[in-house]
């Protein structure tokens, strides 16, 4: 008996305040590498060290001395962490930044891009640091299989932010920081032997011809993104439907279809009679198998040493714990690289594993209810854990997720099964397809729908929102950390969210009447979109060749669905804008210099109107529109503003506030607000409130 109780104590251990010290330990240290991320200075590791020599003389405090000890010594050990890493290895590799230098790698993965070009993964050693660099070669470079060994005199370039997408922050969280994009092939030397990772992609490879073959495009898109996560074949308008309704993750290869491989093969096994150790080694060799597969993500390595975790508690006589697990792979994932930390898919994992995991269980337990509401109301938990990620990273969330959740996953969950299937059989079972397919066709069908429902999305872009959003989501983690009731914590998230649908609200009549001028781009052309009090225009001031994906982010970003007029500089780019804003109602269209072009042609769904004289006048219900060849003039009558965008390289100009796109300027422009130059490259928001006070604030 007194055996029984002391393995029943064990296996019930780290349920009291003292056995969360690991959990302390892990959280504290991950908010010390959050701060360091914002910007927080080594000697702030003091003060963290300093609280911990005070615990020791503070008498109340003792009785919870060890948890509060390990927290101090977490948020010190986070800073310090960050820091270190930043000094002795990033710097290092940054340094390289613009240099040439000859150097040897393994390539590790390859992908084809347009024409015969194609991108190598090099995994090599630069400064003493292990790093992989994706090295994009020209067509005169013959093909390399994974495996192969390539000299190369490289010229390194430092990944820099992107306003269109999270390169840098993403490329960063897999340990990357700098890229090759010029290089001279010195040797190369073929991988004759066996590799492994190789041969899963041969046959990832050969499993999507299939696919591919034997379904619609879009349909073999959707069930290829969900079996391997490349969504590189599907189109804007499905990735933005998915995401809009809160079911993009179905395309991620998350944890959830980690678990639900990792479920079919625990399930078999067990069918198997295998003994918990054989269940425990074939799952691990399944989550390895399936990491080499996939496009490996950080939610799949959460994912997989979570699963790993839970298995290899019942082995050593101890429960699973599901946020013991969660920190530990949080650990595990920040160790070795810690710009983790400013990864979206790894706070959208963590995140979401913390409301299936932790938060859901704990509101639903003890509701008496038929199992669909009560999983709706899981579904809600876990929405409201991942909405705080969802709008301070990426400025959108979902306001339909946990209905769409409950009713479309299930149908996507039905096509993977059977995809996976097809995977297992080596496509002798490929006749499954075509139904596997017509659930892909439901799935986008019913998630396009629903995405253009009103208000099936929110997107938050005003920074007291956000602030607002990050108060809430400490002040809800307070309470479930004190085990406050699950009725006390509901109410708190309905408070908030009535307080926060009150800031959005006061901060749209704020900004009404607030004048915005964002100049986006690349470094050889330049878009402007303009706004103030609901009237929107955007106009294209340069004349290269280009696909406007900086102007579709930031209309995506700030939420904006309609424009009043679009001026383009040249009808080349019509088609290209007629893609990117197909999502956005467009009142005019004006093309200011007139080539050959159909009388019945349409842009974007409007007969185009072409410039006499390259100029163009126009008046919306708050600002004027001058534009002249390049130069384009925007005037708020009421308030006697004038606001001038223009090339670097032209003349001098007056008015109240001046922008420079494409570079550096000598001109001595006379600017009562604010004179303002864009780099090449940069993007810029300008914006002019009701008193006359500008703020200039980068993009990206």
């Amino acid at each position: 008996m007194a055996a029984q109780e002391d393995v029943n104590g064990n296996r019930r251990a780290g349920s009291g305040l003292r056995g969360r010290c690991a959990e302390c330990l892990i959280l504290a240290w991950t908010v010390g590498l959050l701060s360091a991320f914002f910007g927080a200075p080594a000697f702030v590791s003091l003060i963290p060290a300093g609280a911990a020599v005070l615990l020791f003389a503070v008498k109340p405090l003792r009785k919870h001395r060890l948890p509060l000890l390990l927290i101090c010594l977490g948020l010190a050990g986070g800073v310090l962490h960050w820091h270190c890493y930043d000094r002795f290895v990033k710097q290092p590799l940054c340094a390289l930044d613009g240099m040439t230098e000859i150097c040897t790698g393994t390539v590790t993965e390859r992908e084809q891009l347009a024409g015969e070009r194609a991108k190598y993964t090099l995994r090599m050693k630069l400064r003493g640091h292990r790093t992989e660099i994706e090295w994009y070669a020209g067509s005169d470079v013959p093909p390399l299989r994974i495996g192969d060994r390539v000299t190369l005199s490289a010229a390194f370039t430092r990944i820099r932010a992107d306003y269109r997408f999270h390169t840098q922050s993403y490329q960063a969280g897999l340990g990357r920081y700098l890229r090759i994009y010029d290089a001279d092939v010195l040797e190369t030397r073929a991988d004759k032997g066996f590799s492994l990772r190789r041969t899963l992609r041969d046959y990832r490879a050969y499993i999507t011809e299939i696919l591919r073959t034997r379904l619609p495009a879009e349909d073999a898109a959707l069930l290829e993104s969900m079996l391997f996560g490349d969504t590189s074949f599907l189109s804007d308008e499905a990735r933005s439907a998915l995401y809009h309704t809160g079911i993009g993750h179905i395309t991620a290869v998350s944890g959830l279809h980690l678990i639900f491989f990792g479920a079919m093969i625990m399930r078999l096994l067990k069918r198997l009679r295998c003994s918990a150790r054989q269940i425990f080694a074939g799952t691990a060799l399944t989550v390895l198998l399936f990491a080499l597969t996939v496009d490996a993500s950080v939610s799949v390595q959460r994912a997989g040493l979570m699963l790993l975790l839970s298995l290899g508690a019942g082995l050593v006589g101890r429960y699973g714990d599901a946020l013991r697990s969660l920190c530990l792979a949080m650990c595990a994932c920040l160790i070795c690289t810690p710009y983790v930390i400013g990864s979206v898919s790894f706070w959208l994992s963590v995140s979401g594993t913390f409301g299936i995991a932790v938060a859901a269980p704990y509101m639903t337990d003890g509701i008496k209810a038929p199992k669909l509401l009560r999983n709706l109301a899981e579904l809600c938990t876990v929405a409201v854990s991942v909405f705080p990620a969802s709008v301070l990273l990426c400025g959108e969330t979902s306001l339909l997720s946990p209905l769409c959740n409950l009713l479309i996953v299930p149908l996507a969950m039905c096509a993977l099964y059977l995809g996976l299937i097809t995977v297992l059989t080596g496509g002798l079972t490929a006749f499954l397809l075509p139904l596997a397919g017509l659930l892909c066709r439901a799935v986008l069908t019913v998630a396009e729908f629903a995405a253009k429902l009103p208000f099936s999305h929110l997107t938050v872009s005003a920074a007291s929102v956000r602030v607002t959003v990050a108060a809430g989501a400490v002040l809800l983690l307070l309470m479930l950390a004190l085990k406050a009731s699950p009725r006390k914590t509901a109410a708190a998230v309905i408070c908030m969210a009535v307080l926060l649908s009150g800031a959005a609200a006061a901060e749209r009549i704020r900004t009404y009447r607030e004048l915005r001028i964002a100049v986006v781009g690349g470094e050889k052309h330049a878009e402007v979109l303009i706004s103030c009090g609901g009237h929107t225009a955007a106009a294209d001031l340069s004349d290269s060749v280009h696909d406007p994906q900086y102007l579709r982010r930031y209309l995506s970003d700030t939420g904006l669905t309609h424009l009043e007029a679009l001026v383009l500089h040249s009808p080349r780019n019509a088609a290209a804008h007629q893609a990117q804003l197909s999502a956005v109602t467009v009142g005019s269209v004006y093309v200011q210099s007139g080539t050959a072009w159909r009388g019945d042609a349409e842009i974007c769904g409007r007969a185009a109107e072409f410039l006499e004289g390259d100029t163009l006048r126009m008046e919306t219900g708050t600002f004027r529109i001058l534009l002249e060849d390049n130069v384009l003039t925007v005037t708020l009558p009421e308030r006697g503003i004038t606001a001038v965008i223009l090339p670097a390289d032209a003349p001098a100009q007056e008015a109240d506030a001046v922008i420079r796109w494409g570079g550096a300027s000598d001109a001595d422009d006379k600017a009562a607000i604010r004179c303002i130059t864009a780099e090449e490259g940069g993007s810029i928001l300008l914006r002019i409130t009701a008193d006359g006070r500008a703020e200039l604030s980068p993009l990206g």
